[in-house]
């Protein structure tokens, strides 16, 4: 969450893509095919390995445009 704030505090290129994907996707089931039972509190279930690999996905687009600190070079 930090790295997409900061992005979009940046302005980035990767912050406007990623804003992109969120408004095309914001109805995508991330249930990984999974029939969970149509109950209130299981609204908000996911497969965790289709969430964690959508999650992997953003993270490094985003950090694609991270600037590189002098520690790091």
């Amino acid at each position: 969450m930090a790295l997409y704030i900061q992005q979009r505090e940046q302005n980035t290129e990767a912050a406007r893509q990623f804003n992109e994907v969120k408004r095309q996707r914001a109805g995508t089931n991330l249930d990984g095919g999974y029939n969970y039972i149509k109950l209130a509190r299981m609204a908000y279930y996911v497969n965790k390995d289709e969430y964690l690999d959508t999650l992997s996905k953003h993270i490094a687009e985003l950090k694609i445009e991270q600037p590189i600190r002098a520690s790091e070079v």
